[in-house]
């Protein structure tokens, strides 16, 4: 590895590391004031107001201080409870600040494709959207983790799948991938909302359901979603890719070399992936592309000493 790819790994190490020292801190200090607020209203209800006051005192001199001892107290809580909270918040401080990938993933397709396809615009295509659909779901699974065990990798069934989607022209391709990336990725959803405030508290909400590791993922929370780089050299941080949520990936104009690639840096990373990763392949009719991606596949795909027959959906898009 050169000094150019352990950059990236140590600026994001540090910056998780901080984002969990700040979330074992904010959740010790929450459960620190919560005691003491309980031990006073037990004082209260049994006629012993202060009775917890001192204890770090007697413990360590044996006899209470003239000063007040309540922050004292309050900073051996502290202490306690931020031990107990670093499991917790060694997921939930990287996932409160993980952001899309933009080094490894582009956001917006190459050139002005116009309008984005969807399947009100063309009924004739339902089926293709629909099978994409599918097909992201498909070995998704629950997506959580036991509550015990908040920085276990998640039960996901398929962490990396590919398709190909082909027929119709280049550009209506285009079109429709970047629609249903849209629709995926909450985009359109976000737009339907129609007023920053809402679109806001959708997104904190979001935020928030990633953070219940014990949860199952509701079906309707957004992907994110991004096209591959075109040139070899702008692929190579897909390497250190780690997707923040479940993610469409679209390759689109890729050279047979490129796309192999690609593919054998997320082959390669695929099981540390917390999340589903789906890329999806947009090509011309014809068996070249689509082997290609299933001899990639079967390479990497094993159970036991004997291959796994790779799961390649091949989408046919329709005339409208």
């Amino acid at each position: 590895m050169n000094k150019q790819d352990q950059a990236p790994r140590r600026a994001g190490s540090s910056r998780e590391g901080a984002a969990t020292a700040a979330a074992a801190l904010g959740l010790a200090l929450g459960l620190a004031l919560l005691a003491e607020a309980l031990a006073a209203l037990l004082g209260q209800a049994t006629g012993r107001e202060g009775w917890q006051r001192g204890w770090v005192d007697a413990l360590l001199l044996g006899q209470p201080l003239a000063s007040d001892p309540l922050w004292r107290d309050l900073a051996a809580l502290l202490a306690g409870c931020f031990v107990l909270c670093l499991a917790p918040a060694r997921h939930i401080g990287p996932t409160l600040t993980a952001r899309f990938d933009g080094a490894a993933l582009r956001v917006e397709p190459a050139g002005n494709l116009g309008p984005a396809d969807a399947p009100a615009l063309h009924p004739s295509r339902r089926a293709t959207w629909a099978g994409l659909e599918h097909w992201c779901l498909h070995g998704s699974g629950p997506g959580c983790t036991p509550w015990w065990r908040p920085g276990a990798l998640p039960d996901v069934e398929l962490r990396l799948s590919v398709a190909v989607l082909t027929g119709g022209t280049e550009l209506e391709r285009r079109r429709l991938a970047e629609g249903f990336s849209r629709h995926i990725d909450g985009s359109t959803r976000l737009l339907a909302l129609g007023s920053r405030l809402r679109g806001l508290g959708w997104r904190l909400r979001i935020k928030l359901d990633e953070c219940l590791w014990w949860r199952p993922v509701p079906p309707a929370t957004p992907w994110d979603a991004g096209y591959l780089p075109l040139s070899a050299a702008a692929v190579k941080p897909l390497a250190r890719f780690r997707p923040r949520r479940p993610t469409l990936i679209v390759a689109d104009g890729l050279h047979a070399q490129v796309l192999a690639q690609a593919l054998h840096a997320l082959q390669l990373n695929q099981a540390t992936f917390r999340h589903p990763v789906r890329l999806l392949v947009l090509a011309e009719r014809g068996p070249g592309v689509a082997d290609l991606c299933r001899k990639g596949m079967a390479a990497a795909s094993r159970v036991g000493p004997h291959r796994a027959p790779p799961y390649l959906p091949v989408f046919d898009l329709q005339a409208a």
